[in-house]
């Protein structure tokens, strides 16, 4: 007689990431945990606020929900409506998902990141940085990790 599987699943370990998205004028940063991302932004352009209202779109889609952050840092409310988030020039937003989806939107967020042709570096534990190529990156979870993404030089 075969038994049944009575083993409880693993769960996925957790990434822990920031991602970091330097222009000319503002910044964008990404922290990846657990089930969900944190997005912050300051200083930015109209324009890089565009791009971000489509990065939160582009996260509802794959999945994720969005939240309003309350001064503590938690999350607060479920976003009804995007649009009234990115008036200001800085802000913060919670998207909320699973470990799994957070690992694939990092990925994508990489990929994206040096399709765009920006300068994608991971800082290493001797104190140096590594510059990625496509490929490079495999979302891992059990380990700090920090990237930072900016314009090459005489672009953006």
């Amino acid at each position: 007689m075969e038994q049944a599987n009575t083993r409880p699943e693993t769960e996925e370990e957790p990434l822990d990431l920031t991602l970091s998205m330097t222009n000319a004028s503002g910044h964008t940063e990404m922290s990846f945990s657990k089930g969900q991302i944190r997005l912050q932004w300051s200083k930015t352009s109209a324009d890089e606020r565009g791009l971000i209202r489509g990065l939160v779109q582009s996260a509802s889609i794959f999945g994720f929900t969005p939240w309003t952050v309350d001064e503590d840092g938690k999350p607060k409310d479920k976003v009804k409506k995007l649009p009234g988030l990115f008036r200001g020039k800085k802000g913060e937003i919670i998207l909320k998902g699973t470990v799994k989806k957070v690992k694939l939107f990092s990925q994508e967020m990489i990929a994206g990141e040096l399709k765009d042709n920006r300068i994608v570096m991971e800082a290493q534990k001797d104190g140096t940085w590594k510059i990625l190529k496509a490929g490079d990156y495999k979302p891992e979870g059990g380990k700090k990790r920090k990237i930072v993404s900016s314009a090459a030089v005489g672009g953006g």
